[in-house]
């Protein structure tokens, strides 16, 4: 029973020296990150002016003011999308009413 005890000891000191070299180990990996994730984040924000900016096209929707409820027409599901070319004159469409 005393070996098994002094074998157990020697084990568990054992198990907290590498729990306590895990534990820097750890630690520096730790700083070591952060440190690259700074890095990385200066970088980025000195590439910010040389990144290419792709606006998102502009959905247009032009409203239909008639006698009764208003019409929402989306040019792109209704004329000729590549110019969006609507006849402005609400007369020569048969409605009567205000574009805005």
């Amino acid at each position: 029973l005393i070996n098994l005890k002094d074998i157990l000891l020697i084990k568990i000191n054992d198990n907290i020296k590498k729990s306590q070299e895990l534990e820097r180990e750890t630690d520096i990996t730790r700083k070591v990150v952060a440190n690259i994730l700074n890095i990385l984040g200066d970088f980025e924000k000195n590439l910010a002016p040389f990144q290419p900016h792709i606006a998102k096209p502009k959905t247009k929707i032009l409203r239909l003011s008639t006698r009764n409820d208003p019409i929402d027409i989306y040019p792109s599901k209704t004329t000729d999308a590549t110019s969006n070319r609507i006849d402005g004159n609400s007369q020569a469409m048969g409605l009567s009413g205000n574009f805005y």
